[in-house]
């Protein structure tokens, strides 16, 4: 058994509007299943080495959901835990406040770990922090407390 840590961007994308984000629905997760399943998430991933956290938002964004976006501003950082076979695995993620630049929402590609869908926009007025993963509740709660 080994212990691992990963760096992951995560985006809280506003449209140009200002008046919806854009949030990812899993399907399904190969080690998070409980904790994922039917619950929306932030669009974003994992660094790749020698990245920066404004490019690795970029790719994560555009590979998942189709779309171009701008990083703002840093908005909070957060952690979570899960077992993937022997190894318990640590995601220290940065959530960002995201404009949509261009783009048209596409299917997302076969992951490794995760099933999504489509990525759809939510009106900020209609969203229910219980419907997002556990571990992106605090910041989704943070965003909200700052827009409403």
């Amino acid at each position: 058994m080994s212990n691992a840590m990963f760096i992951a961007q995560k985006a809280i994308i506003l449209n140009r509007s200002n008046n919806k984000i854009l949030v990812q629905k899993y399907v399904d997760g190969k080690f998070t299943r409980e904790k994922v399943r039917g619950k929306y998430g932030l669009p974003g991933g994992k660094m790749d080495f020698g990245e920066t956290p404004e490019e690795t938002l970029i790719r994560e964004v555009k590979e998942e959901t189709g779309v171009t976006v701008k990083p703002i501003k840093i908005f909070q950082t957060y952690t979570w835990t899960y077992q993937r076979n022997e190894d318990n695995i640590q995601i220290v993620a940065t959530a960002w406040i995201a404009k949509f630049v261009k783009g048209k929402l596409i299917n997302p590609p076969e992951e490794k770990e995760t099933t999504l869908e489509k990525a759809r926009w939510v009106n900020i007025k209609e969203i229910k922090i219980e419907d997002f993963i556990e571990d992106e509740k605090q910041a989704i709660g943070n965003f909200l407390k700052t827009c409403l």
